[in-house]
């Protein structure tokens, strides 16, 4: 039986905030940073020239934007492979 386009995004952000828990990637809050200046825009991410606060460095910061519920298998995997 294949899965729900629901159940596929629930699998994802399951994956995302377990390794998060596991420090496999990194999660900082946006408020952060300041002063972002856009470099890229991509399919699933963006990246901007900004400030940490807290680290006081100049970082390259990519945000992850909003997957459609109804993304198929294929997209999916390209997501979890951006992040």
């Amino acid at each position: 039986m294949e899965k729900s386009s629901i159940e596929k995004l629930l699998n994802s952000t399951e994956w995302i905030e377990d390794a998060i828990k596991k420090n496999t990637i990194n999660f900082f809050n946006y408020s952060e940073f300041n002063g972002h200046e856009k470099v890229d825009d991509g399919g699933f991410s963006s990246v901007s020239k900004s400030e940490w606060t807290n680290g006081g460095i100049t970082v390259a910061l990519k945000s992850l934007k909003g997957l459609r519920v109804d993304a198929d298998e294929k997209t999916m995997k390209k997501f979890v492979k951006e992040v």
